[in-house]
């Protein structure tokens, strides 16, 4: 008596979740890009491209440019 209603919560929670994830999660990823391409726009005059104002991507340059630092020391 207290398992369907159980089964069917997880149930509509699972297509909920997955819904909002595959569906809804990608066009606001891309839609917050699309807002640091603009401010990076308005602040240096150039438009960035797409990769360049991913955070992910910045850091990997950065730690790229303090290794060969390191390198150029040693």
């Amino acid at each position: 008596q207290f398992l369907i209603p159980m089964a069917i919560s997880i149930a509509y929670g699972l297509l909920f979740g997955t819904f909002l994830i595959l569906v809804q999660v990608p066009p606001l990823l891309l839609i917050v890009n699309k807002i640091r391409r603009l401010w990076v726009w308005l602040l240096e005059g150039k438009m960035p491209t797409e990769e360049e104002v991913e955070p992910a991507v910045k850091e990997l340059a950065r730690e790229k440019q303090e290794l060969l630092a390191v390198i150029e020391k040693n």
